[in-house]
């Protein structure tokens, strides 16, 4: 049985994670990095990202741009209880152009920074590939007006959007999706590295259904430090603009970090 989380207890949490987890400098990649400011008409976001290791990180390689968005066009892209902040309907789109050498290794930091939003705890970073649904990929939120961050092995379309589930909801989806990665990407990875893997998740699968939340995070620590540890040896870490590598490593690992805010976000 999952533990079931009222919605007062929801909001006095993700209040005071809100002011602990202020994007701690300490969760940042240090590698090359690009940032830019997007406008579109009244609105704007200010955009960073931060690689690990990259080739080719520049502004024509990394094909950035913005767009305004709708209610109406999200529709089934969404989770229920997830929506569009009217006060920046803006998405981010980072498609690189297959010509133009953009490799980079590990995971790629993508922070959003606002003034069209005042802060809340409950605005968070979501991503979307292939123009399929948007899943929660925030790592950390921020005030100034407000600011998101999340990682991933990947591009595509980013928004920052308005969650009101419940956190024991988020974190049950966040295991699940971690849980699927692991699955499709199980003939990538040595039989015994797949088998730690997994029991490290069942382990902070186990102790979040008993409400040690706490040991959940250090179990969610360990599977991503084994990945990290194996990274580009037993696990491929390199995504390309060819599009013809998948980064299991960076999108395990991204997987496992915004797991780990929710956790931490849960009283961990």
């Amino acid at each position: 049985m999952w533990r079931i989380q009222s919605q007062s207890r929801k909001l006095a949490a993700a209040a005071a994670i809100g002011a602990a987890l202020l994007l701690a400098p300490a969760a940042r990649a240090q590698g090359p990095s690009y940032a830019t400011t997007l406008a579109v008409g009244q609105l704007e976001v200010e955009l960073s990202l931060q690689f690990e290791q990259a080739i080719g990180a520049t502004a024509p390689n990394l094909g950035v741009s913005a767009r305004l968005v709708n209610a109406s066009e999200l529709l089934g892209r969404l989770p229920t209880g997830v929506s569009l902040p009217s006060g920046l309907p803006l998405l981010v789109a980072i498609e690189p152009p297959a010509e133009g050498g953009l490799t980079f290794t590990g995971v790629a930091t993508l922070e959003l920074h606002t003034h069209d939003l005042a802060y809340s705890p409950n605005l968070l970073l979501f991503k979307s590939s292939g123009g399929g649904p948007f899943v929660d990929i925030t790592q950390g939120v921020g005030m100034g007006s407000h600011r998101v961050r999340g990682s991933s092995g990947g591009f595509s379309e980013f928004l920052i959007l308005a969650d009101t589930r419940l956190l024991s909801t988020v974190v049950d989806g966040k295991i699940q999706r971690l849980a699927a990665l692991l699955d499709a990407h199980q003939g990538a990875l040595p039989d015994e590295l797949a088998d730690e893997l997994a029991g490290r998740l069942l382990a902070a699968q186990s102790a979040w259904s008993l409400g040690q939340t706490r040991q959940a995070i250090d179990e969610v620590n360990a599977f991503s430090e084994a990945v990290k540890a194996a990274s580009g040896t037993s696990i491929p870490d390199v995504w390309r603009s060819s599009r013809d590598l998948t980064n299991v490593a960076g999108e395990l690992r991204a997987a496992a970090g915004t797991l780990r805010f929710s956790l931490s976000a849960a009283g961990g």
